[in-house]
């Protein structure tokens, strides 16, 4: 039995003690009486005697010794005393350099997906548009803030708000990659979660399609679920938070003002703490749609697009100064550009410019690391920095996959050639009689010859004229019914319908690329597309017939995930049939191979095809990419003199979308508006080619101008891999240590049994454990779970779930450690330790053997701060002081690789030890008087910021109230008491913000350090 030690002797009669469960209410220990054979205490509370169960009571903790004071005297703790001591620190969710989403969740790690985290702690709104290329992750980016909020800040009520067909999507990355009760919600069950006072404070994550919570307008409501919500929403006073996080996925289906998805952004948005939204919409200053979007992001800042264009014009000499930085400009230069940033009044008064450009200015000589860190700060006071992030595929290493791609024509057979000549010629025919202009009625029965000729003359002589289409770009443009017919009997005229299956040369040829793949790359995925239902339909039957077992995945596919979980695990079945709609918000990256067996004549649709499969987690070196086009036809041309000419499959696309889906439409039309000869046709593709290739490079030009007026440097990236490297986390180890001393410390007997091997914890708790933490669970709305109910053993799960382990995980979120780490915080037990311990030069990251001296502090900036801990580290002789970064690798990546330094008081003289030291945290208290200054000045600037945003938002809601009173009216008393609380609210909020700033900035120790690196 591996039971945790049991707590301290009871108190005596004259100790002062406090309740266990209420550390705040402490008293004198009058006497010890017995009733009924259980022990009492009256205890002389300010509010008069009371009697107390003894077991309730505790010893106040005697005045504590400094870390200094126990090094005096020889009181020295093994390496454990750091480790715990450092633990219930980082457990607090508090520190300023520790990622608590590193290794929380069951995700990969990539270091960019943690820019938008750090982006969102610095911004003064808490709100953030994550506009990253496609395939990069940004669902999993969203819910890495939502996992760092919840631990900093104890965040429970989540919305995330998506397309309904990624709903099923949402919930289950949120349940199987973060361990969150995710549940798909309608506008009831929305509207439940926003008003209810006891899911308020219990907390929910809501997943919702957009569609159906859209409003209308007042006079068109009829009392639907959805207007039901919209009347909740605009009941809900300014300022009264509902949501802590709100997650806006594809948000640029918002982008457009006046519309019932845009007035939903808004009523949400007024509701939320922080805000997250997710569009892949390329970067352009220029362009409306950016500004519709960041209007969204934050209403106030970018009320009107001229503060856009002011911002911009703000950030120009920031920019201009952190780039005059990385080149190596001489301080002069960088600190003309300051000042020049400083007179802009959006910047003027901002302390954290004045403070740089004296920085910079008495720096002297820069080397590179010290240029990449001023570099870093600079960009803090970028206007757009903390609002926008925009990660490229290009600008990730794990992205750099090749793509192989070719095209393989398929010759017709003379029968294939006469139905699609006269097809298209009867199309043609059809479109001009009747003067219907160039669209969905005339391209769409084009394509689908294109795509497979037995399928689509099957399907037309069954009536069904254009159904079976799938492709969200295309909308029907006139009436498809007589086009139907007109098809219909096409089909029938067609003499050697029958014979065309027999013929089909285009199957052919893929059946026998097929085979070969097979046989050449057995067990190897292949995702094969197609825009159109009745082709995948005779694929799959075709390849049943040639024993090829394949799967069918379009948009009336109910399950999608189930249907690719098993794709995906059975061995016998390699390939997957799908349409674009099919396979949207569906990640294929197990798939190396992507057979296009028809051609979109947008080249964004075979992007977004190949992006199911070239995105972050495919581990291929290379993925390959097959275009089936038939010889002699219109597809062939276009993928020569388009595709092929400017590599359009070779490469990600970006936020290439609107430039290619406007000339597109252009080619189209012209393509299949009159009867143009090959050779016009050459020309006219030739035309958009080049037209597509003058507009790519201006659009990079404008990507490149906005990406460095919103990026972080590199300086960002290399700080999150090290924050990673240098365990700035927390583990598993620390968790599971932690607990055996909380509980140890709390409550006797509790039982605690891990087995490394299965990453598999077991807890027990008694009797009294289990009442107090329902107890404190329950006055803070939270479910500690069968901890709080069970008897017997309760299992966990650490680390990231496996097909054997899928138990609930042990993080540091769980009600179970905020329960210890609240009450030893309460008890004052956490005494800040001497400590001595010793390691091989290995566990010190190549530290010379010696002896060394260190200490670590923590440092606070004001009431409510986050706490950031200071490390230094000196040898015990002769010696420089060891760099700050240095010393905190050293000591975090000793501690658990160390043993307790038996012989410290043969070794080491603890008199001049003290002294040594003694100077070190003089050294240590330097540091924090200098990042004070340096705090205070980020502070002061973030408070501005968050004043001023508050000014101008209630100004426009004051004066939106006041319009409505009307002296003498029957609302004239109900809106002056609205008027009041809002008034109440901003004021509320005013304290809230200013708080930020009071308090007094403290340093306090955590331990003092005897170091032995062994050689």
């Amino acid at each position: 039995m591996n039971t945790i030690s049991a707590p301290p002797s009871p108190p005596q009669p004259g100790e002062i003690v406090r309740l266990r469960g209420d550390p705040g209410r402490m008293g004198r220990l009058e006497q010890i009486v017995e009733v009924r054979r259980r022990p009492y205490g009256v205890v002389l509370f300010p509010s008069g005697p009371s009697r107390v169960p003894l077991e309730s009571l505790e010893p106040l903790p005697a005045q504590l010794e400094s870390p200094l004071d126990l090094l005096r005297r020889g009181a020295l703790e093994g390496p454990e005393g750091l480790r715990r001591h450092l633990a219930h620190i980082r457990l607090s969710g508090r520190l300023s350099d520790v990622l608590y989403s590193l290794e929380a969740t069951d995700t990969e790690f990539f270091a960019h997906q943690f820019k938008p985290v750090l982006k969102l702690l610095n911004s003064p709104t808490g709100h953030l548009l994550i506009a990253d290329e496609v395939g990069l992750g940004k669902t999993i980016e969203a819910g890495l803030i939502w996992t760092e909020l919840a631990a900093r800040l104890q965040h429970r009520r989540l919305v995330v708000v998506c397309p309904k067909v990624l709903c099923d999507k949402w919930k289950l990355e949120l349940q199987g990659k973060f361990d969150l009760d995710a549940r798909i919600m309608g506008p009831d069950d929305l509207t439940a979660a926003l008003t209810s006072p006891s899911k308020q404070r219990k907390g929910f994550i809501a997943v919702c399609g957009m569609q159906g919570l859209r409003p209308r307008p007042k006079a068109d409501r009829t009392g639907t679920a959805a207007d039901r919500l919209a009347e909740a929403c605009e009941g809900i006073e300014a300022f009264d938070a509902r949501i802590d996080m709100l997650i806006v996925d594809e948000a640029h289906h918002m982008r457009n003002p006046g519309t019932q998805t845009n007035l939903l952004g808004q009523m949400l948005v007024r509701l939320a703490s922080n805000v997250v939204m997710l569009s892949a919409t390329p970067i352009n200053l220029r362009n409306r749609d950016l500004h519709s979007l960041l209007r969204l992001v934050d209403p106030i800042t970018f009320r009107d697009e001229r503060a856009l264009d002011d911002i911009v014009d703000a950030n120009a000499p920031v920019i201009a100064a952190r780039d005059a930085v990385l080149r190596g400009e001489g301080p002069a230069e960088v600190a003309r550009l300051l000042k020049a940033a400083s007179r802009h009044p959006l910047l003027a008064g901002t302390r954290q410019l004045a403070r740089l450009r004296d920085e910079v200015l008495s720096a002297g000589n820069l080397d590179p690391d010290r240029r990449a860190y001023l570099a870093a700060r600079i960009e803090n006071a970028n206007l757009l920095g903390n609002v926008v992030n925009r990660t490229r595929r290009r600008d990730v290493d794990d992205l750099r996959v090749e793509r192989r791609v070719s095209a393989m024509k398929a010759g017709m057979t003379a029968a294939e050639r006469e139905v699609y000549q006269g097809a298209t010629a009867a199309i043609q025919d059809f479109a001009e009689t009747r003067g219907l202009p160039v669209g969905f009625l005339t391209v769409t029965p084009q394509r689908m010859v294109a795509s497979c000729l037995p399928a689509t003359v099957a399907h037309w002589r069954r009536g069904l004229g254009l159904e079976g289409f799938e492709d969200e770009d295309e909308e029907e443009d006139g009436d498809p019914g007589s086009l139907r017919q007109e098809l219909g009997r096409l089909a029938l005229g067609i003499a050697d319908a029958d014979d065309l299956e027999a013929q089909d040369t285009k199957f052919s040829l893929f059946l026998s690329l097929l085979r070969e793949h097979l046989v050449q790359r057995p067990g190897e995925k292949l995702v094969v597309f197609s825009t159109f239902r009745p082709t995948l339909a005779y694929l799959r039957r075709r390849l049943g017939d040639a024993g090829i077992l394949a799967v069918v995945m379009d948009g009336q596919v109910k399950d999608r995930t189930e249907l690719v979980e098993r794709f995906r695990t059975e061995p016998d079945l390699p390939v997957l049939l799908s349409s674009e709609v099919g396979s949207e918000g569906i990640d294929l990256q197990f798939a190396s191979t992507v057979i296009n067996y028809d051609l979109p004549w947008n080249p964004m649709r075979v992007e977004q095809r190949i992006g199911r499969v070239d995105r972050l987690g495919q581990e291929a070196e290379a993925i390959t990419v097959i275009n089936l086009v038939h010889a002699d036809t219109i597809d062939e041309r276009i993928w020569d003199r388009l595709y092929g000419r400017l590599k359009l499959c070779e490469t990600a696309l970006g936020g290439f979308e609107d430039i290619l889906g406007q000339e597109m439409a252009g080619i189209t039309r012209d393509l299949l508006s009159g009867r143009m000869s090959p050779d016009e046709r050459d020309r006219r593709i030739d035309r958009a080619a080049q037209a597509i290739a003058n507009r790519r490079a201006h659009e990079e030009e404008l990507e490149r101008e906005a990406s460095a007026l919103i990026a972080h440097g590199d300086y960002v990236l290399r700080e999150i891999q090290a924050k990673r490297d240098g365990q700035h986390l927390i583990s598993d180890d620390d968790i599971v240590e932690y607990l055996r001393l909380g509980l140890g410390t709390l409550h006797s007997g509790c039982d605690l049994q891990r087995d490394p091997m299965a990453d598999r914890l077991e807890l027990r708790l008694t009797p009294e454990a289990r009442h107090e933490l329902e107890q404190w669970a329950k006055a803070r709305a939270l479910d500690p779970g069968p901890l709080s109910r069970a008897s017997g053993p309760v299992a966990f799960r650490l680390g990231r779930s496996t097909p054997r382990n899928r138990l609930p995980r042990l993080g540091q979120a769980h009600p179970l450690v905020r329960y210890v780490s609240d009450r030893l915080s309460q008890r004052g037990d956490m005494r800040a330790p001497a400590v001595a311990f010793a390691c091989s030069a290995d566990g010190a990251s190549g530290l010379e053997p010696g002896l060394y001296l260190g200490a670590v502090q923590a440092w606070t900036f004001g009431e409510g701060s986050e706490i950031r801990l200071a490390y230094s580290l000196i040898p015990f002789g002769t010696g420089d002081t060891i760099e700050p970064g240095d010393a905190e690798r050293v000591l975090r990546r000793s501690v658990p690789a160390s043993r307790a330094w038996t012989t410290v008081f043969e070794e080491i003289d603890l008199e001049e030890s003290a002294r040594r030291v003694s100077e070190l945290l003089e050294d240590l208290f330097i540091r924090f008087d200098e990042e004070r200054e340096r705090k205070t000045s980020e502070i002061s600037d973030r408070i501005a910021i968050q004043i001023a945003t508050l000014e101008r938002g209630a100004a426009e809601d004051r004066v939106r109230i006041e319009r409505q009173i009307v002296p003498g009216g029957a609302l004239e008393a109900a809106n002056r008491a609205r008027l009041t609380r809002l008034n109440e609210r901003i004021e509320q909020r005013r304290r809230q913000i200013e708080k930020q700033g009071g308090g007094v900035p403290s340093n306090r120790d955590v331990a003092v350090i005897l170091l032995k690196v062994e050689g």
